[in-house]
């Protein structure tokens, strides 16, 4: 996690906040797809197992290289100034709220649907968390927060800056 967190501090000031989330999600959903696949097998020993483990890391690297890392930022850049502290609360909140969620949910959907289900399901939000940054979070890499402020109130504020 230490060196996916210092990866993703590099690529989030020189791939861009949305590019690096657009660039690492995709694995993260590969991964649980994956390790939903070894759960449904029953794929326990051998290769199985070291399957299983790079499925693992692969999610834990590019969860933590992109989103963990890019939330922060992009949330701090694209509120304005006005709005900024209440807006990094609910990014904060949000984040953690869903952190929580996730905690207090999973031993019951493994229950109640099986651990292959569970991280298919998983797998399913986190290309829906995709989606929705193709669609809605521009890339803020580049701009000052003064240019990011000024597109946000003439209403050219998109996914995907056009210079």
């Amino acid at each position: 996690m230490v060196c996916a967190t210092i990866f993703g501090g590099w690529a989030v000031d020189n791939w861009g906040r949305r590019t690096l989330i657009l660039r690492l999600l995709p694995g993260a959903v590969i991964s649980l797809i994956v390790l939903g696949a070894m759960f449904a097998l029953h794929m326990k020993g051998g290769a199985g197992a070291w399957i299983t483990v790079i499925a693992i890391m692969g999610y834990t690297i590019c969860n933590t290289g992109s989103l963990s890392v890019a939330v922060w930022l992009v949330g701090a850049e694209v509120y304005p100034l006005s709005c900024r502290g209440k807006g990094m609360s609910l990014v904060a909140g949000s984040h953690w709220g869903a952190d929580l969620l996730i905690s207090l949910t999973t031993l019951s959907l493994v229950q109640g649907l099986g651990a292959h289900m569970t991280f298919w399901l998983f797998a399913l939000v986190n290309a829906a968390a995709f989606l929705f940054v193709l669609r809605y979070v521009p890339e803020t890499k580049g701009q000052s927060l003064e240019q990011l402020e000024m597109s946000l109130r003439n209403g050219t504020f998109a996914p995907v800056h056009k210079s």
